[in-house]
């Protein structure tokens, strides 16, 4: 696989864990800055405290496109032209495939509103166009070509995208992230953003993020889809089968097969017969041009017989002028069918096999770390000097059979038709316990706490933690001894995650044991506790190895999420448990995602301690109770402070919003509760009648009375 340029790594910090521990010191404790294991301190330690975005980024000649240039690509020389031409129109674009009625070889309807037969088709190649397009036209947008896979959410490719734009990003919670990529593509009009395989147009209309919605933006947009229906404003490019000429050249492109392109050689009639019966499908006519090169002794004749024994339609050669456009995605899935079934037929590398196979069982246009498909497959990456690893020679050779997109780097992606035929090759009865297997596969590589140790200074904990969560995924029998193993081991990277997420493993090389051995001991894991001593004791290092731990920590403890500075003193989470906010001594509250432990923002603003905050039902704002004698109303999406509520004479010791989301109760030193309009900010009503601190209130489900203490 190509090589990737590395993304700056964010910014070190060592944290510790709020634990009781008794334990001894093997080798003398690290003195100096403090990071903290229980009550013992060692290293340097960094403290994130929510610092202001930097300036926005200067243009640097963006290029994040994960596709190398294919040299093979052929045949699109109009497409590319009609594609720069609507896009220099300023509308966002929709690469989709074409109608039945364009393409080669089928009489012009009479009627303009003849069906679309190949709505939704797969294999013509939309995808590749764009990727051309991308490096063609790389010198046109100096404000940088952007790539974001739509198969997954979008906050997260935007999220990235602010982090490739500027790498201080990678320290802040993700909305300033995506603001950051908001903020630069707005501000581009020069920068091309383009969204591969959105599955529903209609969401590129909606708001991604407060002040994000991708039809609105001011850079070039440009998409692929398999809908026919695209947003307002939006100009499809019609993406057809390739032109007879181009299609031989793609199926006849390796050096020994050229000759048979020309009219009149005695190859040249068969091969034109071949693209008939894929029906000029680009990556049907890829793979079996792949094939075709890999196996230069087997005859035009021959092949076009295997295909016809595997699927391929005779009538797609001999009728391909009198068939209605709405049989033809029907036609190119037996098409696809057969010439990947011929290649897999003759695909003698097991291991290459097996990969394919287990990257059918993934989701759809995922793109998969070739790391995670080599520990499920249970196949050494390891590369040695002169001896590739088995994982690099199999990924290899399904690269040269053109089974897989190969991304630039680290990752892989299966078409989709692809990834269905690789599906198929497990049967359905089989398919439980082949998961099964692959999950074990990777769980007996994680045992091993070398190797470990080795993925998370390699790849990062948050790489080991979704390799656990795809093995627990393949995994149909929760209750089994590897799963539960499974579980454990993901519920304690998790419970780490804040302190490993920023190590440097060269900086601190017993870091890593010292944290897991550390979790172990507390959480009674006996088995990871041995292995991660052994590991201490094998590094020659100074480092603290624990006898016994007491903790009053509970086993369900999923995450600890560090940020604040001081005493947290209330904390509220969003009606769709997806985030919490907290609240803290350090003046400040904090957006946290629960799915990852991240600090997404934090909202600064009051002058002093922060003691209560509350959520509205609708979960779009916050608001918060001080010290400095205010409550302030907070928008969550964007983090921007709304208003500032004055009034109390004293502390504001707690808030509760009423269930229509209308009014905040505030509880004060003052004695005095106070009820306040959240829209206007105004204070509608003092409550009086306390004799001391009102310390805390609570409004009835009714939203009709509230109760103070």
């Amino acid at each position: 696989m190509a090589d990737k340029s590395q993304n700056p790594p964010p910014s070190q910090s060592i944290e510790g864990n709020q634990q009781n521990i008794s334990g001894h010191v093997t080798g003398p404790v690290v003195g100096g800055n403090a990071g903290q294991i229980g009550n013992v301190y060692y290293g340097p330690v960094t403290y994130q405290n929510g610092a202001a975005p930097s300036p926005d980024a200067q243009p640097r000649h963006f290029f994040t496109v994960p596709f190398p240039r294919n040299t093979d690509f052929v045949g699109r020389d109009t497409d590319l032209e009609l594609l720069h031409t609507t896009l220099n129109s300023g509308d966002p674009v929709g690469i989709r495939s074409a109608s039945g009625q364009d393409l080669p070889g089928f009489p012009k309807p009479g009627r303009s509103d003849a069906p679309a037969g190949l709505t939704g088709q797969g294999g013509m190649g939309k995808t590749a166009l764009v990727v051309e397009y991308c490096h063609r036209h790389r010198d046109d947008n100096p404000g940088g070509v952007f790539w974001v896979n739509a198969a997954e959410p979008l906050p997260q490719g935007f999220a990235a995208l602010g982090c490739v734009i500027d790498p201080a990003n990678f320290d802040r919670p993700i909305p300033r992230q995506i603001d950051a990529a908001a903020r630069y593509l707005n501000s581009h009009p020069d920068a091309l953003l383009v969204l591969d395989n959105v599955e529903e147009p209609a969401i590129l209309a909606r708001p991604v993020a407060t002040g994000l919605i991708p039809t609105e933006l001011a850079c070039q947009v440009l998409f692929t889809t398999r809908r026919r229906e695209l947003p307002a404003r939006c100009r499809p490019v019609e993406v057809t089968v390739l032109p007879e000429t181009a299609a031989l050249s793609l199926l006849l492109r390796h050096e020994t097969r050229q000759p048979g392109q020309k009219p009149g050689h005695p190859q040249h009639a068969e091969a034109r017969r071949i693209c008939r019966r894929l029906g000029y499908l680009p990556l049907a006519l890829e793979i079996a041009g792949a094939f075709l090169g890999e196996w230069p002794d087997i005859g035009l004749a021959e092949f076009r017989q295997r295909l016809e024994g595997e699927g391929a339609l005779v009538t797609v050669d001999e009728e391909w002028g009198e068939l209605a456009p709405a049989n033809l995605p029907a036609i190119h899935q037996q098409a696809v069918g057969a010439v990947l079934a011929t290649q897999w037929a003759t695909l003698d590398d097991e291991n290459a096999r097996l990969l394919l196979r287990i990257a059918g069982q993934l989701p759809e246009a995922a793109q998969i770390p070739t790391d995670r498909l080599g520990l499920l497959a249970g196949l050494d990456g390891e590369e040695r000097p002169g001896r590739p690893s088995r994982l690099a020679r199999a990924l290899r050779r399904l690269d040269a059979l053109s089974l897989v997109e190969e991304l630039s780097g680290d990752e892989l992606r299966l078409h989709p038709l692809v990834r269905e035929f690789a599906a198929g090759q497990t049967l359905a009865d089989e398919r439980e316990a082949f998961c099964v297997a692959c999950a074990e596969n990777l769980h007996r590589a994680y045992s091993d706490f070398v190797t470990l140790e080795s993925h998370c200074a390699r790849r990062g904990v948050s790489r080991l933690e979704n390799d656990l969560r795809a093995a627990i995924d393949l995994f149909l029998d929760p209750q089994s001894p590897v799963s539960q193993s499974l579980v454990s081991l993901l519920r304690i990277l998790e419970w780490e995650s804040h302190t490993l997420r920023h190590r440097e493993a060269e900086l601190h090389p017993v870091f890593f044991a010292q944290q897991l051995h550390y979790r172990a001991v507390l959480g009674q894991e006996h088995q990871l506790m041995v292995e991660a001593a052994a590991r201490l004791a094998e590094l020659s290092r100074r480092y603290l190895l624990l006898a016994w731990g007491t903790t009053r920590t509970s086993p369900e403890l999923i995450r600890v999420l560090s940020g604040h500075e001081g005493y947290v003193l209330s904390v509220a989470v969003t009606p769709d448990g997806r985030r919490a906010v907290s609240a803290s001594d350090d003046r400040t509250l904090r957006i946290w995602d629960l799915q990852t432990g991240a600090e997404e923002r934090v909202l600064s603003g009051h002058e002093a301690s922060v003691l209560s905050v509350a959520v509205t039902p609708d979960g779009r704002r916050a608001v918060s109770a001080s010290d400095d004698r205010t409550l302030r109303i907070w928008d969550l999406q964007t983090g921007a402070e709304e208003r500032v509520l004055s009034g109390h004479a004293g502390y504001v010791n707690a808030v509760a919003v009423t269930p229509d989301g209308r009014r905040a109760v505030s509880a004060s030193y003052d004695r005095t509760l106070r009820i306040w309009d959240l829209q206007t900010g105004a204070e509608e009503r003092v409550l009086t009648g306390h004799e001391a601190s009102v310390r805390s209130v609570a409004v009835t489900p009714d939203g009709r009375h509230a109760v103070s203490a």
